[in-house]
């Protein structure tokens, strides 16, 4: 439960300070992490990922861009088909208009940030808590590295 609470208060934390870094603007302009940073991420993520047995149904078939909605923000095709997974989670429900916000910086980091799909998004699908909440750090520490890096002064997407 104290993981939980860490993972909730960490997400939230982390949205706030993507939305109060970034000006979302119609240029896209991330030149994506360098070598060293994916590498890193890649084998720090595989020791977090779970065996596809483990996948909760749930999340098996989703998107990694739905996926990322639902733990960052509480909203999306994930939140309205399994209301249940907001409680299970720990995750604070966004405004819409965060949500639309944090929608366009994580599709942005998806697409420079290609090891997600392989590393930390099966951790995340996990049934096992732990393995999951692992996964969901893990995750937010690649995406504010990655806010840190292209999103100062603005992220662009």
């Amino acid at each position: 439960m104290l993981a939980r609470k860490k993972t909730a208060f960490f997400t939230s934390a982390v949205v706030a300070l993507t939305l109060s870094l970034t000006g979302v603007s119609s240029a896209h302009g991330a030149t994506g992490y360098s070598a060293p940073e994916a590498a890193a991420a890649t084998s720090a993520g595989l020791q977090a990922a779970g065996d596809e047995a483990d996948l909760d149904p749930r999340l098996a078939s989703s998107t990694d861009l739905e996926l990322l909605l639902l733990v960052m923000t509480g909203r999306g095709a994930l939140a309205d088909a399994h209301p249940e997974l907001i409680a299970e989670l720990g995750i604070t429900v966004s405004t819409q208009a965060q949500a639309d916000a944090m929608a366009a910086v994580a599709a942005q980091f998806l697409t420079v940030s290609p090891a997600f799909s392989a590393t930390w998004a099966p951790a995340i699908r996990s049934t096992d808590p732990a393995v999951r909440d692992q996964g969901i750090s893990g995750f937010m520490t690649d995406f504010m590295a990655y806010v840190m890096s292209h999103c100062r002064p603005s992220c662009t997407v």
